[in-house]
């Protein structure tokens, strides 16, 4: 079993226990902006200043998706449980390699437990997108989220890395469900004309989880174990079921069952799909390589951590705004520049060589692919139409975990034959398509839906 806590010596606990400490530090930073702009818009509203608190807030606050405001009690509710959702799954992921090396795996035997989850995400979807679209989708969530919450737990019991795999393969047939129908239920309860500005600030929740699960994860296992950790993030996991049971409204599928290739791929989001496969592409190239690259050109470690802090901080800021910007004046407007401030974070990055460089392209980073990959989710929403989102999210992620794929390998090839630099500016190419196809591109919701 994993006894990860106990080979560390009081040397290694220490150095440890510092970078955990910055880690953790960073992430309060992010949580408490994320805080302030949200308590800065709830203070603006004299009807929620007169409630004491988020809670009662929750108990006064109307069922149903009102013209004039996104919280409404059911969007309050699915927030918090997607937000619960994605801790225990980024705490029990960002582990996961660990424990498997911990296991004795080797570098390729961990890399099948990693792609165990990849492959089953994108097999389920061909089942989740139909179900979404068919049955009960809180109902469709909470099985998704209770056999994810078996995965986690199946993490602490495995023995060796083919249990892990098996149970890594449970997990990516469960979050293809879970996470796939909370992104359908949040829309579902948003206004129309705020689905831009709801969808992004839904997904901030998946920013804070991503820089605090793995920093809490090691945490904990630095004094308890790996086994344990899995164990607590089995349970955090489990209290998502509460809030989505709490969610005073049903939000249904209309469509009779049926496995078909129109019940999984919806046609009118496939614009929206080429855009979020070719800016994934290149993100996923960033996300796997940026720290490998700043280490290489003598940025100290410690400083290189600083490129995710500031994009996710940033995020805080931007993605709210930028969604009630284009609920204004359309998407189109936003997610063009956007893209252009991504090609230039890679042209940033490529003459990079201090730390002040960096900063300065993860700053361009969170203008573009963090400010537009939340309106290709919202636009996605939009373009399919209420009866027909299960198979829209679907379509939206087979782009995304598309470009998660075809990304960092494509970015290994070039980094073998030209060396980082130039992989970054090659890394342009996908990001260029992008904004010259989203200048032609069908963007508007209504009369794609009247095709």
């Amino acid at each position: 079993m994993f006894r990860a806590s106990y080979r560390l010596n009081n040397i290694e606990k220490t150095k440890i226990k510092r970078i955990l400490v910055s880690q953790i530090g960073n992430t309060i930073v992010s949580t408490l902006i994320l805080v302030f702009n949200w308590a800065n818009g709830v203070l603006q509203n004299p009807y929620i200043f007169s409630r004491r608190g988020i809670f009662l807030m929750a108990l006064s606050a109307k069922s149903g998706a009102s013209k004039d405001t996104i919280w409404s009690r059911e969007f309050l509710f699915i927030f918090i449980a997607n937000t619960l959702c994605q801790m225990g799954l980024n705490m029990s992921y960002g582990i996961l390699p660990a424990a498997a090396e911990e296991l004795g795996g080797t570098s390729s035997e961990i890399g099948i437990v990693a792609s165990a989850f990849a492959i089953a995400a994108l097999g389920a979807k061909f089942v989740a997108g139909p179900a979404i679209d068919s049955y009960n989708r809180k109902k469709v969530m909470i099985g998704g989220v209770i056999f994810m919450t078996l995965a986690f737990a199946g993490y602490g019991f495995s023995p060796d890395c083919t249990a892990l795999t098996v149970a890594n393969f449970v997990r990516g047939l469960a979050m293809a469900f879970a996470t796939t129908a909370s992104l359908v239920i949040a829309t579902d309860f948003l206004p129309e004309n705020k689905i831009g500005e709801g969808v992004g600030i839904f997904s901030l929740s998946q920013v804070v989880c991503s820089a605090a699960g793995p920093a809490l994860a090691f945490n904990i296992a630095v004094f308890v174990g790996y086994q344990v950790t899995f164990f607590v993030s089995a349970a955090v996991e489990l209290l998502t079921v509460l809030f989505v049971v709490l969610i005073p409204r049903e939000s249904h599928g209309t469509k009779d069952f049926k496995i078909a290739l129109d019940r999984v791929f919806a046609k009118e989001v496939l614009p929206v799909t080429i855009l979020a496969f070719l800016m994934a592409s290149a993100y996923a190239s960033l996300q796997a390589f940026v720290a490998i690259f700043g280490l290489s050109e003598g940025i100290p470690q410690e400083q290189v951590g600083l490129f995710f802090t500031i994009y996710a901080v940033s995020l805080f800021f931007i993605r709210p705004a930028c969604g009630k910007v284009a609920d204004r004046i359309g998407y189109r407007k936003v997610i063009v520049p956007g893209g252009v401030a991504f090609c230039l974070a890679f042209v940033i990055l490529a003459n990079a060589s201090n730390i002040w460089v960096f900063a300065l392209a993860s700053l361009a980073s969170a203008f573009g692919y963090g400010m537009c990959q939340p309106l290709f989710q919202a636009l996605a929403m939009k373009l399919a139409g209420p009866e027909q989102r299960g198979a829209a999210s679907c379509t939206y992620y087979f782009g995304v975990d598309g470009g998660f794929v075809v990304g960092p390998n494509l970015a290994g090839a070039l980094v073998t034959a030209f060396g980082y630099h130039m992989m970054w500016y090659f890394m342009v190419i996908p990001i260029g398509v992008a904004v010259v196809a989203a200048l032609f591109l069908p963007m508007d919701e209504k009369s794609s839906r009247s095709k």
